[in-house]
């Protein structure tokens, strides 16, 4: 996510932030990680995560902090369990990979443009011209390849 312009952070930040209030608070921040396969997370457990980021102390995470979360190198520190946690909510249906179809599901969920000759463009040079999508093991090198490469900066 460090790679995002301003503007793709700031429309992701209004997706997770439900209410239009400016801020994410605890209430959004667990619909955000449930929905992302992390399960229902006790609200300790969410307000001790909003304090790691939340610099001002208002109990919310605003745009700023959220840009810097993003931004910085911790958040593309991923474990093996997360990345294939992130991997199962691509992979509609439990076919084993991220297909086109996934892809556009999500574009459209996301209210992105669907632009499939995109997501086929990335699947050819991930896992080679005839493959029906990304394997985990595609995946996962992806994700090694964007954490090695912010690494480098």
């Amino acid at each position: 996510m460090s790679n995002l312009t301003d503007k793709q952070l700031k429309d992701t930040f209004d997706l997770f932030d439900a209410d239009g209030s400016g801020a994410i608070d605890s209430e959004e921040l667990g619909l955000v990680l449930e929905g992302l396969g992390f399960g229902k997370l006790p609200e300790e457990d969410l307000d001790e995560i909003i304090k790691s980021v939340d610099a001002d102390a208002t109990g919310a995470i605003e745009f700023d902090e959220f840009r810097r979360l993003c931004k910085s190198r911790a958040f593309t520190s991923n474990s093996k369990e997360e990345v294939f946690m992130a991997f199962n909510q691509f992979d509609k249906g439990e076919k084993g990979f991220i297909s086109v179809d996934d892809f556009c599901q999500i574009a459209e969920a996301l209210s992105e443009d669907v632009v499939p000759e995109v997501y086929k463009e990335i699947i050819r040079e991930a896992a080679g011209p005839d493959a029906e999508g990304l394997s985990f093991e595609n995946w996962s090198d992806i994700h090694e390849e964007v954490v090695n490469s912010k690494r480098r900066i």
